[in-house]
């Protein structure tokens, strides 16, 4: 493993700029929009968010830490996800008994935010690999123009990070990888055994040059991140287009509008 990196963040805790940005999106965004009146619960419950910024959201076992009802924090959960400072990823499935059908993934606005309240002030392979999973999907976000962007993850702990379902029944699954070496193919290949159809994609910060390699049965399309826009899998633009350089990390909301959805092919089945 490459040593940590300390390039990339700030030398101390950033408290009086999260402190100062709290304070104006207290006031301002939530004030205006939902009226909420338990600043201190609501505080310590986006904190909790930031802190597992990447992971599943699981309601019942943060209700507690933040001394409000379950209830209380889906609608908080709400209002971070309609005032932009959350991207709540819900999980793509058919209703089978063997697969998460209704807790989400919630991702931080901010990845600066997401250090602060890790405690990271230096950065290991591990945490690259998921400050990179929350670049990947604000660049989907913002090329997609849409919230019809899931995970996948079934009770064995399979999982694949992205699933893209314009077509439903050839569900597009995107990786988000800082390298192509740490790419393990296991979820993806769960995932192909219930849904065989499909593209499948890796976004790597390494990858030059795209490519297609073959894993097990599956064949996978290693791509850069400057590629995205021009991919023929998410119908955006000519293939053959020359790619574009890999933009500047973003650091402010995205402008896309926000609205809960449900997974395109959902049946009603039981609580994950």
């Amino acid at each position: 493993m490459s040593p940590p990196r300390r390039s990339v963040l700030a030398p101390k805790f950033p408290e009086a700029d999260f402190a100062g940005w709290f304070e104006s999106y207290w006031a301002k965004d939530l004030q205006e929009m939902f009226r909420l009146v338990r600043r201190g619960a609501f505080q310590k419950l986006l904190e909790l968010a930031f802190r597992q910024s990447g992971g599943i959201f699981e309601a019942a076992q943060l209700a507690a830490p933040s001394a409000i009802s379950r209830p209380t924090v889906q609608t908080y959960l709400g209002a971070m996800e309609q005032s932009l400072v959350v991207e709540v990823v819900r999980p793509f499935h058919s209703g089978r008994s063997q697969e998460i059908v209704r807790a989400p993934k919630v991702y931080g606005f901010d990845t600066g935010f997401v250090c602060f309240h890790r405690g990271w002030l230096t950065l290991r392979d591990d945490d690259l690999g998921l400050l990179w999973e929350h670049y990947v999907l604000g660049e989907l976000r913002s090329l997609l123009q849409s919230r019809q962007i899931y995970y996948w993850r079934d009770k064995a702990r399979h999982e694949v990070d992205f699933v893209v379902a314009r077509e439903p029944e050839r569900p597009l699954v995107i990786e988000a990888k800082w390298s192509e070496a740490l790419f393990d193919p296991t979820g993806l290949a769960a995932f192909r055994a219930q849904y065989p159809d499909g593209e499948n994609l890796v976004v790597a910060h390494d990858t030059g040059r795209a490519h297609v390699r073959r894993c097990g049965a599956l064949q996978v399309r290693f791509v850069g991140i400057g590629r995205l826009a021009s991919l023929p899998e998410l119908g955006l633009a000519d293939p053959t287009a020359p790619a574009s350089p890999a933009p500047a990390p973003r650091r402010g909301r995205s402008e896309t509008s926000v609205r809960r959805t449900a997974s395109p092919i959902a049946k009603r089945g039981r609580s994950s």
